[in-house]
């Protein structure tokens, strides 16, 4: 009887205790880290966001975020060696999170989730400072067994090594590491917005919700902006920078021709002179050929 008590009270702990776990994992599944949930981006915009939030942008301000609070962690326990990677890994993040190009899980779940490496071969923000640091093989094996799993859940000996040596904690890698939407295709909103009231109020009042989010899709689009118009001036320069070569080269071939064309003339005119002298030569011969046959007959005739 009592035995039979405690196994049920045993079995009743143990399923509350995952059903706790998993209510703190639905929780934080939902964040853009683990760690630091979504502080990025209330922020720098005030709000929580939804599931109406561009994701690039999230995963953007979350890094942007992380790497200040990185740059301001003091590393005078770490050795110069250890010192040095860090801070060049972090400018390998900042370049990371400016070319936006974030993995794109391809399976559905709800809520988000880490992805190491997608479908594609796109590379999260800690793989991709693995890989630059250490190569491309390295990431790829990490990710056979952490595909979608937390940083401080992968419990692998290489990123505790290799975490060690560039100057990073766990914690510190943790709080890098972006989730991502399951969802391959876009949500859509169906729900009726509320009529607008017919009176407004006199008062202006501040920006809304949907103003600041509007605020938010709009500097999105300019910072895409910014990046087209970048890379269109980087191929200008590199079409004005050919341009400057064909015409060196057209030059240099122009002068070629002149210069034929000059030999050309020199040649010809050698060639008629030696003509006029040969015309010389052969008519001063037969002058003197006949001026001889000529004595030879007047001396004939006078013997």
């Amino acid at each position: 009887m009592y035995l039979l008590v405690y196994l049920s009270m045993k079995s009743l702990i143990i399923t509350l205790l995952f059903a706790s776990f998993e209510l703190s994992t639905m929780a934080s599944s939902t964040t853009i880290n683990a760690v630091l949930g979504d502080q990025s981006f209330i922020e720098k915009y005030g709000f929580n966001p939804d599931i109406s939030t561009d994701d690039n942008l999230r995963i953007r301000v979350h890094l942007e975020y992380v790497e200040n609070r990185l740059r301001e962690v003091s590393t005078d326990h770490l050795s110069s060696h250890a010192r040095k990677n860090r801070e060049e890994l972090l400018d390998v993040l900042h370049h990371y999170w400016n070319a936006s190009t974030f993995p794109k899980p391809s399976v559905v779940y709800e809520g988000r989730k880490p992805c190491f490496i997608d479908y594609e071969g796109n590379i999260c923000a800690v793989g991709y400072l693995i890989e630059m640091k250490s190569g491309r093989h390295i990431t790829e094996q990490i990710n056979k067994s952490h595909k979608f799993e937390y940083l401080l859940n992968m419990d692998n000996p290489i990123i505790d090594i290799w975490a060690k040596e560039n100057g990073f904690s766990l914690k510190e890698l943790a709080m890098i590491q972006p989730t991502y939407d399951g969802w391959p295709i876009q949500r859509v909103d169906l729900t009726i917005p509320e009529p607008l009231p017919i009176v407004t109020a006199l008062v202006p009042a501040g920006p809304s919700k949907n103003e600041i989010a509007l605020g938010v899709e709009l500097d999105s689009l300019r910072q895409i902006h910014d990046s087209i118009v970048i890379a269109l001036d980087s191929t200008l320069n590199v079409t004005y920078s050919q341009n400057d070569e064909l015409s060196e080269l057209q030059k240099e071939h122009d002068q070629s021709v002149v210069s034929s064309n000059k030999l050309a003339s020199k040649s010809k005119d050698k060639i008629s002179t030696q003509k006029w002298i040969n015309y010389c030569l052969s008519g001063g011969l037969l002058a003197l050929l006949g001026f001889t046959l000529f004595r030879q007959f007047n001396i004939g005739r006078k013997n």
